[in-house]
């Protein structure tokens, strides 16, 4: 429950302190859970769900990403409604940047009753087809719960929104929002003679400032080309693209030094370069040196080896990430430049602030949070200049599948009436859904495709940050150990190009393109970060790592790692198609199996090369007296690495029914063997989908 203001009635205490717009707090990997919170912003808005009592009224706070998140402050925010919205990764991973919070959660010294005053309700996204769906979201609502916060929306459902459910998250988005609306609405407008009624609510439609001010700067040329003469065409020079330097460099004369100090500016991490991660430490600059073609020439999945020459001295661990941002082809600019004319040429040099609109209010909290006035806190483009083309290149996704949320905005800015109305059947709540999910979602159709199906709609240049989703940083297991590869990072990536049903046109990975457009001593931003697996402490300890596919890519690091510590039992499960067209790294598992002799096992499912399908849960059970072997009587460690759907479960199934059989438990004692080796950390996976 809210305090009791929302019953009118309040405490002498409480009347000392007025009660605070929601603060929205999203923990995100991909902007789902960001492009959520946003989402229920507007709906407070358009609600009026914040203090009517200031003047003029203070607006919730834009939400603020975890990362932008002072958790300390928590048990403070006792007038504060929270909204949590938390995606799950992986199986049952929390978003990177929800793990500081959480291990504050965890912490032993923590008082039972600490967060008692606190108010809050979590929004969980996640994929039911991972075996922990939302885990996330409903550990992170189990330890508030149990250091004493409760739910303002006492007695509610719990809010699990599934990415596959039919209609999508929009099927648990609409009644969390009825729902904050009824529990809201008496908090901020009790029930009394001297309280405001509540305003009625905004049209859908309505237009709120943007989040962020826009100042037009002098126009500079690029590197001496006249850019705004192909704007409108698509011409030469755009298809010619320009270098990723132009990205990184800032120019003295745009860089003032107070915005450096401020933190407003990304930092430089080499000589006239800045990292392109909104100022986050840690990004390098690294040299391709390699993208060469590991399936066999016509097979049906393109996978690439990929070397990057990096600084001498840089050491990861394995199970280490590597992070990259591309950026936007030529093609892709060009067309989306065409289909919104009414922009200004890509010369044109462009700031974007924080717009006032959002400002903090003079509540307590806000002192404590790192700007939460602006939705693209953690983005490069905004207090640094640059130009048109260099905010649409580098910093939107023109690739992407739109999400609901691009629809309505496409609503607004659109006078035709022909897609007015279709864009309101797609928007309507109630049969809206499916005709949405078939028109975008099922064919994969994307942002510029739908574009180019609604010409009328033009998106004002000062809203293009908002109504455009940034490009994420897309990530991949290094495929090699540090000892091993000083001086370099390698990587094992299925480049994505596929078709649908109702499109002719491939459908292509933004990375993938990228990628695919560099030349071999191209430079390019890059970032390493742990993941999550442990390897034993004890070389002597066996290690059983289970990859089919790209998923070997992590393992790869492992079995280098090991032979260096001298490991004395790994074996590894690959599993691919056909041993004469994917079989990844063959060559290097050929070359260890005979230099480590007795040390390394390598057992390969090739699932198409027989008439009855092999994969790696088979060979595992056929090996069900050795691997009781190890990870019972030896305490040995697993490993799982790839992809998300079946075979994570398959590989589990397996390795229980190798307790079964061999160690004579129940399914359950089974079952309650490998949780515990997942507490023990000797059972771990990285699967994605």
């Amino acid at each position: 429950m809210l305090p009791d203001s929302a019953s009118g009635e309040s405490s002498s205490e409480e009347a000392d302190l007025p009660p605070s717009a929601p603060l929205i707090i999203y923990a995100s990997e991909t902007g789902t859970s960001q492009d959520l919170a946003c989402s229920i912003h507007r709906h407070l808005l358009l609600h009026s769900l914040f203090p009517p009592s200031s003047s003029p009224p203070a607006p919730p706070p834009l939400p603020i990403s975890i990362q932008a998140f002072d958790h300390l402050t928590l048990p403070s925010l006792t007038s504060t409604p929270l909204i949590f919205v938390v995606s799950t990764t992986g199986n049952g991973e929390p978003p990177r940047h929800l793990r500081p919070l959480w291990n504050m959660l965890m912490r032993k010294d923590l008082p039972e009753d600490i967060l008692d005053e606190v108010r809050f309700t979590t929004l969980g996204v996640g994929d039911s087809g991972y075996e922990r769906f939302n885990w996330a979201g409903k550990i992170l609502r189990r330890r508030l719960l149990g250091l004493g916060a409760s739910e303002f929306m006492e007695g509610q459902e719990e809010w699990w929104a599934d990415e596959r459910a039919g209609g999508g998250l929009e099927v648990t988005l609409q009644p969390f929002l009825s729902a904050l609306t009824a529990h809201l609405l008496p908090y901020y407008y009790p029930s009394s003679s001297s309280s405001p009624p509540p305003p009625p609510p905004l049209p859908s439609t309505h237009l709120f400032p943007p989040t962020s001010k826009l100042t037009l700067l002098p126009p500079s040329p690029l590197n001496g080309l006249d850019l705004e003469s192909s704007h409108r065409e698509g011409g030469p020079i755009l298809k010619r693209g320009l270098s990723k330097e132009l990205l990184m460099e800032i120019d003295d004369k745009d860089s003032t030094s107070s915005a450096t100090k401020s933190g407003l500016a990304t930092p430089p991490f080499g000589s006239g370069t800045r990292t392109p991660a909104g100022g986050e430490e840690g990004w390098l600059k690294g040299t391709l040196v390699k993208f060469e073609r590991m399936t066999e020439e016509g097979w049906n999945q393109d996978v690439r080896f990929v070397e990057i020459k990096t600084q001498e001295g840089l050491i990861y661990s394995p199970g280490s990430i590597l992070q990259l941002l591309p950026s936007n082809s030529p093609a892709s600019l060009a067309r989306f430049l065409a289909l919104q004319p009414h922009l200004p040429p890509p010369t044109q040099r462009l700031l974007f602030t924080p717009s006032s609109s959002f400002s903090p209010s003079s509540t307590p909290h806000h002192s404590h949070h790192p700007n939460p006035a602006s939705r693209t806190q953690a983005e490069p483009h905004q207090n640094l200049p640059l130009t048109l083309l260099e905010l649409l290149r580098d910093h939107l996704d023109l690739s992407a599948v739109p999400r609901r949320s691009f629809f309505q905005w496409m609503r607004c800015f659109t006078t035709d009436e022909r897609e007015i109305e279709r864009l309101d059947e797609f928007l309507h709540l109630e049969q809206g859904g499916d005709d949405l999910y078939e028109y975008v979602s099922a064919p994969r159709r994307t942002l510029l495709e739908v574009l180019a199906d609604f010409r009328g709609v033009k998106i004002p240049l000062e809203y293009l940050p908002e109504v455009l989703g940034r490009i994420r940083r897309r990530e991949f297991s290094i495929a090699g150990s540090s000892i091993a590869h000083p001086g370099s990072i390698q990587l094992c990536i299925a480049m994505v190009s596929y078709k649908t049903a109702m499109l002719k046109a491939p459908r292509t990975g933004l990375c993938s393109t990228w990628l695919s457009g560099l030349e071999i001593g191209a430079s390019i931003p890059i970032h390493v970060t742990p993941g999550t697996l442990t390897l034993p402490s004890s070389p002597s300890t066996p290690l059983i790592l289970v990859g089919p596919g790209t998923g070997v890519a992590p393992l790869r690091a492992c079995v280098e790692h090991r032979i260096f510590e001298g490991a004395t039992d790994t074996t590894l499960y690959f599993g691919c198609r056909s041993l004469s067209k994917d079989f990844l790294f063959r060559e290097d598992w050929e070359r260890i199996g005979k230099e480590q002799e007795g040390r390394f096992a390598l057992r390969v499912a090739a699932s198409r090369d027989q008439e009855d399908k092999i994969y790696v849960q088979h060979l595992i059970k056929e090996d069900s007296k050795s691997v009781y072997e190890k990870i019972v009587t030896r305490k040995g460690h697993v490993f799982i690495s790839g992809s998300s759907n079946a075979m994570p479960r398959a590989v589990k199934a397996a390795l229980s029914f190798c307790l079964i059989s061999e160690g004579g438990m129940t399914e359950g004692e089974a079952k309650a063997y490998l949780e515990g080796m997942e507490v023990e950390g000797r059972l771990s996976e990285e699967c994605w989908s």
